[in-house]
């Protein structure tokens, strides 16, 4: 029987992403027999089931084991050894390693060893134990559960303990038997017995889904529940949307951000198309190892897709991006607590042109500043990003980055970032960038010029103030105000003057001469105004 699925809400399209994982097993989609990806629907025969509740199995082990979590749980064990233990305390310590979800573990890889007498020969036994575990892989440890009858049975119930809350993981044979058996039956439809889902097939109230499908696709009744972990409910739906639904993890980059702490899933709806949808999400949770660094998160995401835009030469039509949060967090209250969060980006090929440049390294300005009273800093390379992709990134951002810069609340290399902002000003608004950057450079030397005489002089104690009357007429963008304060100070330090005919009449040329001869003015001491370096600025 030959089986068709449309793209639809973000958390089908999830599982479609997640059913083609595991369909897929690692392989290309285009090596998958008796399977068609269209342009916004994927197509496949009975044949694609074989074998996919062991799949299932597999893969939703590999997504939720860690060697580095496991790791970390010795490491605990290590640091909060007690040295009076005697040996029933140690056995009861070592029976902790075997509770859920890692019932018998150690047992079944042959690492259990309960005959330990002293805290000394525990603490080896630990150390050895973690060195073990440290140089495997998962999928190594998969490899080797699986070839006891024992170890499949802790992979079960590992697995039944991780996807609580997030999938129906016993059901897919169930599902899977209802379809073939459904396809065979040639009985007409009632309208009223459609799946809501799909409107194509016959419906049934036997499946209940341990998954928020009915507030996804918008039929539950009480519309009291969000994503995770809320009252299982039995759902009108055909067995093919439910087995679809039900693979929604497997497509979904999870992160825990703390040891044994909250679970964070992250979905990717880029849905021009189906491949691209599928090529960006195993893009982003198969090339990058995110768990270790879930701060750079929201970076990794932009970088991969304006990586895929351009791998793709979109070169005519900006991207629509959903990109989905999904806290799983099997003590929530559900009822009071939002468990997910949709973050809708628009990248234009402009913008993504410019970020391409950006990502190689030191391109995007690191850094990070704090506002009085703020309860932690903010990292000024992810907010940048976030202004570039909202394309609210202007001249006033780049006036509060100086200001805060004066005031002693940022610490960041403020030439870097005025070369960014400006960089992407003329990016999006097509100036010709040979004569802006001459523009940007010989205004910015002209500050330094202005910044030595003060030195020499011993008037820098006068910079901040000079730099303040500048930023303010910079702010509301009143060049005579500006042109005036700077001839006067110029010639009143017996300097040339750099402001020419082009930055009197153009608003963008002004401004950026504006900024770049600040950032001179505010930069290290140079030995030449020739001389180029990045110690300036911070």
């Amino acid at each position: 029987m030959r089986h068709k699925v449309y793209m639809r809400d973000w958390y089908f399209n999830a599982g479609i992403v997640g059913f083609l994982t595991i369909v897929a097993d690692g392989k290309g989609l285009d090596e998958v027999q008796h399977l068609n990806v269209g342009e916004n629907y994927v197509e496949f025969d009975d044949e694609v089931f074989e074998a996919f509740d062991d799949k299932f199995v597999k893969h939703a082990f590999l997504k939720f084991f860690s060697i580095q979590a496991y790791s970390q749980r010795l490491n605990k064990a290590l640091t909060n050894v007690n040295n009076n233990m005697d040996k029933t305390q140690i056995r009861e310590k070592l029976l902790e390693f075997e509770k859920m979800p890692y019932t018998n573990f150690l047992t079944v890889l042959g690492y259990f060893q309960d005959d330990i007498e002293t805290h000394e020969d525990y603490i080896k036994y630990l150390s050895n134990t973690k060195d073990k575990i440290a140089v495997s892989t998962e999928i190594a440890v998969y490899q080797k559960l699986n070839e006891t009858q024992q170890g499949k049975e802790f992979i079960r119930s590992f697995i039944s303990e991780r996807l609580k809350g997030i999938c129906a993981h016993d059901k897919s044979n169930t599902y899977i038997q209802d379809i073939k058996r459904r396809s065979a039956s040639s009985k007409k439809i009632k309208n009223s017995d459609l799946c809501p889902s799909c409107q194509v097939k016959r419906a049934s109230s036997k499946y209940g889904l341990s998954n928020a499908v009915s507030n996804i696709v918008g039929f539950n009744k009480k519309n009291s529940n969000w994503v995770w972990n809320f009252n299982e409910s039995k759902l009108n739906i055909c067995p093919l949307c439910a087995l679809i639904y039900n693979s929604a993890f497997a497509a979904m980059t999870n992160v825990s951000k703390r040891y044994d702490g909250d679970y964070y899933f992250y979905f990717i709806n880029q849905n021009t198309d189906m491949q691209t949808l599928y090529d960006s999400n195993d893009m982003f949770s198969t090339h990058i190892d995110i768990s270790k660094d879930a701060s750079k998160l929201f970076r990794y995401m932009i970088k991969k897709m304006v990586q895929l835009m351009k791998a793709k030469q979109f070169e005519k039509v900006s991207q629509n991006i959903n990109f989905i949060e999904v806290l799983h967090n099997k003590d929530f209250d559900v009822r009071q607590v939002r468990c997910y969060n949709i973050y809708n980006y628009n990248i234009s090929v402009k913008v993504a042109d410019f970020l391409y440049k950006q990502f190689e390294p030191n391109g995007i300005p690191t850094g990070h500043y704090k506002i009085k009273k703020a309860t932690s800093d903010i990292k000024i390379d992810e907010e940048l990003l976030a202004l570039t992709i909202n394309n609210q990134l202007n001249y006033l951002s780049l006036s509060k980055y100086y200001y805060y810069y004066l005031r002693g609340y940022g610490k960041y290399d403020l030439r870097k970032v005025t070369n960014y902002v400006i960089t992407y000003i003329k990016t999006i608004r097509g100036q010709e960038m040979d004569k802006s950057q001459a523009i940007v450079n010989k205004a910015f030397y002209n500050g330094v010029d202005l910044r030595n005489k003060l030195y020499e002089e011993d008037k820098e104690n006068q910079i901040n103030g000079i730099a303040y009357g500048f930023l303010n007429d910079l702010k509301i963008a009143d060049r005579e105000k500006f042109l005036d304060r700077y001839m006067r100070t110029m010639m009143s330090n017996d300097l040339s003057l750099k402001f020419r005919q082009d930055e009197m009449l153009n608003d963008d040329y002004f401004m950026q001469f504006g900024y770049s001869f600040l950032n001179g003015l505010l930069s290290s001491k140079y030995k030449s105004n020739k001389e180029d370096n990045d110690t300036q600025g911070g």
